[in-house]
């Protein structure tokens, strides 16, 4: 068993207070909450989350019409595009994912989980409608 998993922790390991994340289930994080839902990396189903009126969505290839009404209302969205053509089994490309964004209504759109094949920033984002962008390092989002 890993080093900081174990019942008998030497000096200078971390303490892990390990928690269950499930799909549905309100997280509290002090006054923060979180919704999980679900979303697929290829067949693999994997955990998304809505902070309010904000998604955070990673490898997400598609997304059940099940989960759909866990993003009425969304404003502002964080959604993978891996790339702009050749696709790929389990991550969406730039165009599925802008159809994405429109689909649920979201007002501002962040691209993360882009590959260097994406271009330049600055020319690259001249393809993009102007309700989305990329995501860079550093990026502060106000929502």
């Amino acid at each position: 068993m890993p080093y900081c998993f174990g019942e008998d922790l030497y000096p200078g390991v971390p303490k892990l207070n390990i928690k269950t994340i499930r799909e549905h289930e309100l997280l509290a994080i002090g006054d923060f909450r979180v919704l999980p839902f679900q979303v697929l990396h290829d067949d693999l189903p994997i955990l998304a989350y809505r902070f309010g009126s904000f998604a955070y969505i990673t490898d997400m290839k598609t997304i059940p019409d099940s989960e759909l009404p866990y993003l009425e209302g969304i404003e502002t969205l964080v959604v993978n595009a891996l790339r702009w053509d050749r696709p790929h089994h389990s991550h969406q490309l730039v165009g599925e994912a802008i159809e994405f964004a429109h689909k649920i209504g979201a007002r501002h759109t962040y691209l993360t989980h882009l590959t260097h094949k994406i271009g330049l920033h600055a020319e690259a984002s001249l393809r993009l409608p102007q309700d989305v962008q990329f995501a860079y390092d550093g990026l502060q989002i106000d929502v």
